[in-house]
This record gives structure tokens, C-alpha cells and sequence, in this order.
């Protein structure tokens, strides 16, 4: 499900500017700004995703912690 959208974001966005290149004569700097932008969200993604859903290994080791410390 989260694909699909990504994929219709990813869509519309694209619509989005070409159809602004063409009122206004953007050209190349305009997609090149798009793609910059692009990679630098998609570099903070893995930690915006982290953050939002913990992995599960940090949970196993945190309760292996918890069952090995003395009381």
C-alpha cells in the first residue's frame, strides 16, 4: 500500500513539474533543483522511518539488557 502511493506521489509530483516547466519556461534548473531536493529527503528517510518505527532488534536486545541485569 505505502508504494502505491509513493508511486502516485511520485506521479503527481512529476505532472506537477512539467506542467509548471511549461507556463514558465523553466528548464534543466528547475528538475535539477527537483532531483537535490529529492536526494536529500530520501537521505533523511531511513531516520524520519527509524524514528516512527523502531526496529525490532532494539527492542529484543533492550529486553535481553533488562532480563540479565541483577535486581
Amino acid at each position: 500500500m505505502r508504494t502505491t502511493g509513493l508511486l502516485v506521489l511520485i506521479s503527481r509530483l512529476s505532472t506537477f513539474v512539467s506542467e509548471t516547466q511549461a507556463r514558465h519556461g523553466w528548464g534543466l534548473f528547475s528538475t535539477f533543483l527537483l532531483f537535490l531536493v529529492g536526494g536529500y529527503l530520501l537521505r533523511g528517510a531511513p531516520f524520519v522511518i527509524e524514528m516512527a518505527y523502531p526496529s525490532r532488534k532494539r527492542e529484543r536486545r533492550g529486553s535481553k539488557r533488562a532480563e540479565t541485569l541483577p535486581a
